[in-house]
């Protein structure tokens, strides 16, 4: 049963064991799944009915990483849509069973909301008015373990727990909380994240190939955005996906990577350079930066062959009757073979090639 303008959990409905109250949204038995280890509050909305005839007093106590406010500007704010689609319930057992019902809260939402309002202090009661109802938040933050950072490593889910205790005098209803929470890290690869092209053609098309990888297995959001460049209009250069497609961002699922096809066609002579920033939605400390640099020259001819040693070669001092090397390196940078034929001139002395 969904409940129009209501979370899915709104419709989850368990009794005190004395029935005086009822609770909605926070059954007896909860897992907290997909929960981002970011430093922000998941926030659970429930509500407590009185079923009697007299005013009741439920308080609340809490264990574990978890507290109750009863206002909570982020919620307020949150529109009849978003109410809507915040909570996804994966698994509901029969509530005469009693089982854990897990339940997923949107991340993307939850981005949203500002953590000065969930910083704010918790209620430990609620006064409620014959047959009348109140809704809270129990919010709940997972803090990151203490671990080494670095490309290459994994991430994976962690489990923490809280309880919730609602009283009415001697009526009790008894919460026990289990989360999933995992740490959400993006890279790149290669892991230097820099593309430079030296000497290039104009219009001639140049392509490079990066990855953006998910080292969690929870997942990941991604933006990618132009933080400096030295062509606003970016003509020359397209980011693409493994389709061809102009890319900006994405969902990578867990342990997902994506290509990032850099293709550059330059149209005038000089230095271009971008720096671009690549964003990880779900946690906005694990970011990466890489940059693009090219060098057009005036050419309209392609270069076959480029020298990659110091074109100026030193011997040092030498002593007569021995024998010294020095090593030339070339590089062919075309698309077919080349053949070289190399000339010494000049030559006063036993220089050979």
């Amino acid at each position: 049963m969904t409940v129009r303008g209501q979370p899915a959990n709104y419709a989850l409905l368990w009794r005190s064991a004395e029935g005086r109250f009822s609770v909605r949204g926070l059954p007896p038995r909860v897992h907290l799944d997909r929960v981002y280890t970011n430093g922000l509050h998941a926030l659970v909305p429930f509500w407590i009915t009185n079923e009697t005839d007299q005013d009741v007093t439920v308080e609340l106590a809490t264990e574990g990483p978890l507290k109750v406010q009863q206002q909570n500007a982020n919620w307020s704010a949150v529109s009849t849509a978003q109410r809507e689609t915040y909570v996804d319930v994966t698994t509901a057992p029969a509530a005469e069973d009693r089982g854990e019902v897990t339940m997923v809260c949107s991340a993307t939402i939850q981005r949203e909301f500002s953590e000065v309002f969930n910083q704010l202090g918790g209620v430990s009661s609620v006064q409620l008015a014959a047959r009348k109802t109140a809704e809270l938040v129990l919010l709940f933050v997972a803090e990151a373990a203490e671990t080494d950072s670095g490309d290459g490593q994994r991430y994976e889910y962690e489990t923490h727990g809280g309880h919730v205790t609602l009283r009415a005098d001697t009526d009790l209803y008894d919460v026990t909380l289990r989360a999933s929470t995992c740490r959400s890290v993006l890279e790149m690869e290669p892991p230097t994240s820099r593309i430079y092209i030296d000497d290039c053609v104009i219009g001639r098309t140049y392509e490079r190939a990066l990855r953006v990888r998910n080292a969690s297995a929870i997942g990941l959001d991604w933006t990618m955005t132009v933080v400096e460049t030295t062509d606003p209009s970016l003509s020359a250069l397209q980011l693409l996906d493994s389709d061809m497609r102009p890319l900006s961002g994405g969902h990578l699922g867990a342990r997902g990577d994506t290509q990032v096809l850099v293709r550059y066609t330059p149209h005038a002579a000089g230095e271009f350079l971008s720096r671009f920033l690549v964003e990880n939605s779900n946690d906005p400390a694990s970011l990466r930066y890489w940059v693009f640099r090219a060098r057009v020259s005036q050419r309209q001819k392609l270069r076959r062959v480029e020298l990659l040693s110091d074109p100026d070669i030193s011997f040092g001092d030498c002593t007569s009757g021995v024998w010294y090397s020095r090593d030339i390196r070339f590089k062919n940078v075309s698309d077919t073979p080349v053949v070289m034929r190399l000339r010494v001139e000049g030559n006063t002395g036993g220089l050979t090639m």
